[in-house]
């Protein structure tokens, strides 16, 4: 685990389960990790995210059956999916996209969650840092981080709620997945290089929203540490992004988590 606790920003998968347990609603929310990477600085190779290789690791493994990937968006933007074009080896929709803070996800978790998903796979906070003021203390950014990232998992999973009507008497689950570390030599712009900087800070938050969760919530969070065996001088492109390199191996890394989830309404697709 990189020192300094959990890395920056939250990938959540929430599970609810159906009465058909065949094929589980997957919807990917966050930012451009989700979304689409972007392009490199000679515009000759663009980066997808991680949902390809992650579909393609449960089309190997077996269990992509289980899944079906919903969202209110599709490729990644306008600029991009001309440069790209449109990849149909893996399902297209999600919810994310470029520069999306916590906050504005937070306006947005509405249209999210009228999609009715079963499992909701979330990617957010590292624009928060990105876009902090720069007069801002650590104190500051804390504090807002750890208020975005508590409203954020208790809208997910409401504190004594009752299980949902259109769940088979079990709760929603949720995967906290920590961002890989930046690297900030790579950074061509100055607020990546200080997002860089911030990210002890931004762990702290997490692991505090965390720890504020009644005893039934903490009891359905499962963390992925995504730092472990992530080189950031090999797997980022331009020291935020991943390159297909780090794609791939954030996929290896959240392909158990996301199909234990997947398998606990269909257990015919565990592992």
């Amino acid at each position: 685990m990189r020192a300094g606790a959990f890395a920056l920003s939250l990938v959540v998968a929430t599970l609810a389960v159906v009465s058909d347990a065949s094929t589980q609603r997957v919807l990917f929310f966050g930012d451009s990790i989700t979304s689409c990477s972007g392009l490199n600085k000679e515009f000759t190779q663009g980066y997808l995210s991680y949902r390809r290789p992650l579909w393609t690791l449960a089309k190997e493994q077996g269990w992509s059956q289980c899944m079906s990937w919903v969202g209110s968006r599709s490729g990644c933007n306008a600029r991009l999916d001309r440069h790209l074009g449109s990849d149909k080896m893996f399902p297209q929709r999600h919810d994310a996209y470029f520069g999306r803070p916590l906050s504005k996800a937070l306006e947005e978790i509405g249209a999210v969650l009228d999609q009715r998903p079963d499992v909701v796979v979330v990617c957010l906070g590292i624009n928060d840092l990105v876009l902090a003021p720069s007069k801002a203390t650590d104190r500051m950014i804390f504090a807002a981080l750890e208020k975005n990232y508590g409203r954020l998992l208790n809208q997910l999973l409401p504190p004594g709620t009752a299980p949902s009507q259109h769940s088979a008497g079990l709760r929603r689950r949720v995967v906290v997945l920590t961002l890989p570390p930046l690297k900030e030599e790579l950074a061509r712009k100055r607020r990546i290089k200080r997002a860089a900087t911030l990210l002890p800070v931004a762990d702290a938050a997490l692991t505090a929203a965390i720890e504020r969760l009644d005893q039934r919530q903490r009891a359905l969070v499962t963390l992925v540490n995504t730092s472990t065996g992530f080189d950031a001088a090999e797997m980022l492109y331009d020291g935020l992004h991943p390159n297909d390199g780090g794609e791939q191996h954030l996929a290896k890394l959240v392909a158990p988590a996301l199909r234990s989830a997947v398998a606990v309404a269909a257990p015919e697709c565990g592992a």
